[in-house]
């Protein structure tokens, strides 16, 4: 459910896809990898390994320009700082005692 709440919180999805998506994405992610990492079609799962990438790039351009600032959901999906508290506001460069500093693993 954590990584669903995760998609869901980029609002680019139609709400009918974000389970789908929670649950394939992954194991696409588990796959290309193991095919990378096996040497068995590396062409194919660099391609995908390519289009995963672009597309979560796109999704956190997209966001930044809409202005939400959400935790891109890479290690946890605790509330963390999001990414333009961590790298782009000039008002706040360090964390607060009470506020974590980083990914929770």
């Amino acid at each position: 459910m954590g990584f669903a709440l995760s998609i869901y919180n980029y609002k680019l999805l139609p709400d009918g896809l974000i389970n789908v998506a929670a649950i394939l994405l992954p194991w696409l992610e588990v796959i290309v990898g193991g095919s990378l990492l096996l040497g068995i079609g590396t062409a194919g799962g660099a391609l995908i390994a390519t289009a995963l990438f672009s597309i979560f790039a796109g999704a956190l351009t997209i966001n930044l320009i809409r202005g939400l600032d959400i935790a891109c959901g890479c290690f946890s999906t605790a509330a963390q700082w999001g990414f333009h508290q961590r790298f782009l506001s000039p008002q706040r460069s360090q964390p607060s005692a009470d506020e974590p500093s980083g990914p929770v693993l």
